[in-house]
């Protein structure tokens, strides 16, 4: 009976190739092949995270852009012109794309871009800006 199951194993263990099975583990017979399988995969994981966060650092700036071109359009230069946004805060419940604005909002405001005035409106604080 014992020898039976010994067969079996021996049969499963042949039966085990793919790279990520677990069948030879501890018996050092990693291959050149399954470091490279492995180092692929990483890269590839890596490609994907920067391939991320560049989309969503793109769709910041247009973000701000359009924050900033919308104060512009709203003559928002200075506190007595300040204007009320919409987007200024997070939806708790929306459909579709994410919404960077709120975010992109917040990053102008702490770069002094975009002031905030304690009733909740902002204006656009750069002179060099209401040339445009």
């Amino acid at each position: 009976m014992i020898e039976k199951e010994a067969e079996g194993l021996q049969h499963l263990n042949r039966d085990c190739n793919s790279p990520l099975d677990l069948c030879n583990s501890g018996s050092g017979e990693e291959t050149t092949m399954d470091h490279l399988k492995i180092a692929l995969i990483l890269l590839l994981a890596l490609g994907a995270l920067v391939v991320a966060l560049r989309f969503a650092g793109a769709r910041r700036k247009k973000s701000c852009d359009w924050i900033i071109q919308d104060l512009n359009e709203k003559k928002a230069f200075d506190p007595a012109s300040a204007v009320p946004l919409s987007y200024s805060e997070e939806k708790v419940f929306s459909s579709g794309f994410r919404d960077f604005r709120p975010q992109a909002l917040t990053q102008l405001v702490h770069l002094g871009r975009v002031r905030l005035l304690d009733n909740g409106k902002y204006y656009l604080s750069m002179p060099e800006e209401h040339e445009g």
